[in-house]
């Protein structure tokens, strides 16, 4: 039959099979190379460990608090690693938005001349082209929470065991920390091109082809 869900990825995607079935099946009979021993109280755990290991030697006996402990170590490799990624994220963002508003000043010469006619200081044009990136980051910055907060969900539930959950909590904060991160890239990427387009002489905007 089919059991209900746990909401744990191991258990969800198991099939159970009785064990005479399995060694059969993989031609092991009388053999088993993992048990679970479940204690009543978890005071008696590391008791229990020690028994067994006297016993039996020839066996690796594991409590279930050292199995959490180096899950816990290769969580902080793994944040390493998406720490390294995001960096490069942002790095390969912020130069995307840098190369598009480089290129929409170059496309509008011209009309940053005539706005420099009209009585465009410096600094606005600065603005007008400081709002553009943020544009960018109005835009993609909920997009990169929202992708960010669907990985973290699928990571999370996939990295799940029997009993412990991988806890997973998104606050508002951490919504405004992304975006305030957002924010702050697309403001740094902005400032070459709009400086770019605040320092153009009159003249040479208006004679560009």
């Amino acid at each position: 039959g089919v059991l209900s869900s746990t909401g744990t990825f191991l258990e969800d995607q198991a099939i159970y099979l009785p064990l005479k079935t399995v060694q059969r099946f993989y031609g092991q009979e009388g053999i088993v190379n993992l048990i679970f021993v479940r204690v009543d109280d978890p005071q008696v755990a590391e008791s229990v460990e020690e028994v067994l290991t006297r016993e039996y030697p020839e066996l690796m006996v594991v409590e279930t608090d050292q199995v959490m402990e180096n899950v816990g170590s290769i969580l902080g490799i793994l944040d390493a690693v998406l720490l390294g990624i995001g960096g490069i994220s942002m790095l390969i963002a912020g130069l995307s938005i840098t190369n598009s508003i480089m290129m929409s000043v170059n496309e509008k010469v011209r009309e940053i001349g005539i706005l420099k006619t009209l009585g465009y200081t410096r600094r606005e044009i600065l603005l007008l082209f400081l709002l553009e990136g943020l544009v960018y980051s109005l835009v993609g910055g909920p997009i990169g929470v929202i992708s960010g907060m669907l990985a973290a969900r699928l990571m999370s539930s996939a990295l799940s065991v029997k009993g412990y959950v991988l806890p997973l909590e998104f606050g508002a904060k951490s919504v405004a920390i992304g975006l305030a991160i957002s924010f702050a890239v697309s403001l740094v990427a902005s400032i070459p091109p709009a400086r770019r387009a605040a320092n153009m002489r009159v003249v040479e905007a208006l004679s560009h082809e």
